[in-house]
């Protein structure tokens, strides 16, 4: 990996490439893989893509939560702290080789990371929620495709074993999880930060399972015995949350 990561986004030359300067229009993440498309699949791309980056398949599977050398490649709500980040707003060592893309390109990437890098437009928040008082909701009030708790208990909490250390003997910092109502219940107490409807990088939960810097204890699941939630379940915790925390 640290090789990697030293040669991330190397091996194309400014001959080679001469796609930098199309600069994009938009946001989310249509918008970013518009401009992976037409800014760096030239080299990283294709059968022998440059340092074996392919960004012309699934971008989450390529750049989120992927760790490169001491980063990660994209870390989704946390722009500044993503490898991706620092290669292409590095002057001095360019990405792309032949110089570093329009401010524009740059901004829809770190707009999209900060807004917690999801790679399913569907689940994206709505950056305007208030412009059409008749947006379709389901029967909770949230916008649709908005995944509900029942399908994060069911789908990411049971199987990782969340209830294992916090049930209702001795709940692990005291946040018990030992049922889907309970667990909705706790989480959702206006009172404690473990969720925040509709701010994901203010909730705990979400700091806790992608282990922000600077959070205190381990990250959640634990390293001892059990592996961070994928991507993509990260991602559906998000969007639950951008949604407004349905039940």
């Amino acid at each position: 990996m640290v090789t990697m990561l030293l040669a991330l986004f190397a091996g194309c030359d400014d001959t080679t490439f001469k796609s930098h300067s199309v600069e994009v229009e938009g946001e989310g993440f249509e918008a970013v893989t518009e401009v992976f498309d037409t800014n760096c699949v030239v080299c990283h791309g294709g059968a022998n893509p440059s340092a074996g980056l392919a960004l012309d398949g699934d971008l989450c599977d390529s750049l989120v939560g992927i760790e490169a050398g001491s980063g990660t490649l994209v870390k989704a709500g946390d722009a500044e702290g993503s490898v991706l980040v620092s290669r292409i707003t590095d002057a001095d060592s360019p990405m792309p080789p032949a110089g570093l893309m329009a401010q524009g390109n740059i901004d829809i990437i770190t707009d999209w990371i900060e807004a917690g890098a999801v790679c399913d437009p569907d689940s994206a928040p709505d950056p305007n929620p208030d412009a059409d008082a008749d947006a379709d909701t389901d029967d909770t009030g949230a916008p649709d495709g908005t995944p509900s708790f029942a399908t994060i208990w069911v789908d990411i909490m049971e199987p990782n074993h969340c209830s294992a250390c916090h049930d209702d003997t001795d709940p692990a910092g005291g946040l018990n999880l030992v049922d889907q109502p309970t667990a909705y219940a706790a989480l959702t107490d206006p009172g404690i930060d473990f969720v925040v409807s509709g701010n994901p990088d203010a909730s705990y939960l979400i700091q806790k399972l992608r282990d922000d810097p600077g959070i205190s204890g381990d990250p959640m699941p634990p390293p001892d015995g059990y592996d961070l939630i994928s991507t993509e379940d990260l991602n559906t915790v998000i969007a639950w949350i951008n949604g407004g925390a349905p039940e």
